[in-house]
């Protein structure tokens, strides 16, 4: 699902829904190594690292673990401004936070 060159250009790191990342040389046709494991979720994101020595990967469970964590956040407040006085815990937009 998605690509990225090595700012040498010398590398290219793909990440796919089939749970793999694979790098390849840009001038050759078949992949230098590919990284698979049991753990590894569906992959929408890859970068590499400025220095080339890393590559960074996003996966679906990271983004629904981030919306879980927004919700319970969302809920303690609400919930601190029901068992609170009236006007102590102000409400401010999701956008200003």
């Amino acid at each position: 699902l998605d690509l990225d060159y090595s700012p040498t250009g010398e590398e290219i790191v793909t990440g796919a829904y089939d749970r793999t990342l694979r790098l390849f040389h840009s001038r050759k046709g078949h992949s230098r190594d590919i990284y698979h494991t049991k753990r590894m979720q569906r992959i929408f994101c890859v970068k590499f690292s400025m220095d080339s020595k890393y590559v960074l990967s996003a996966v679906k469970n990271a983004q629904d673990t981030k919306r879980i964590m927004l919700q319970s956040q969302r809920r303690k407040e609400e919930n601190l401004r029901k068992h609170s006085k009236k006007d102590f815990v102000p409400y401010k937009a999701e956008r200003k936070k």
